[in-house]
């Protein structure tokens, strides 16, 4: 039997969640800015109000603690290129 508390998380997993996640939100914040089919209040609420209330450090800063890695070789490699 589950107990209905197991499936929330702590205040501690929810930003260490948020850090781990923090290269593919700022991934999300470009796409839904860059949208054309999203006028600019609603992506502004996406990521001030939404996203802000799940992950606030990590939706009004721009960068992360880890670097974003570097995936081109692993495309190129799928598109079978090398």
């Amino acid at each position: 039997t589950t107990d209905a508390s197991d499936l929330f998380l702590s205040d501690e997993s929810k930003v260490a969640l948020c850090q781990a996640l923090c290269n593919e939100i700022q991934v999300y914040k470009t796409i839904i800015r860059k949208a054309a089919n999203l006028k600019v209040e609603d992506v502004e609420l996406s990521i001030l109000e939404e996203l802000k209330g799940i992950c606030p450090t990590e939706a009004l800063n721009d960068e992360c603690e880890d670097e974003m890695p570097d995936i081109f070789d692993k495309i190129e490699a799928r598109k079978g290129r090398q």
